[in-house]
């Protein structure tokens, strides 16, 4: 699983990789799908790498913008960057 670098916590999904993987899984429910095989891999792989009980768990961009600190806004109105 993929951790954090500074809080050591684990990553969890993000919204496109939630989608692509709810998409192979209804691909999945028709067995003789040619791709079958390689659907069954593909959850396989990502169940690997963020658990079975990844559903529910994702990053969420709630925010279009940056929050910066405050003291780079003041450094910027004055021109010190």
């Amino acid at each position: 699983r993929r951790r954090c670098p500074l809080c050591r916590g684990t990553i969890p999904p993000s919204q496109e990789q939630i989608s692509v993987m709810k998409a192979t899984k209804f691909l999945m429910k028709d067995k003789s799908h040619p791709d079958y095989e390689k659907f069954a891999l593909e959850v396989k792989q990502f169940e690997a790498e963020y658990g079975e009980d990844w559903d529910g768990t994702m990053i969420e961009y709630d925010s279009d913008f940056v929050d910066l600190p405050k003291y780079v806004a003041v450094a910027f109105g004055r021109g010190n960057l």
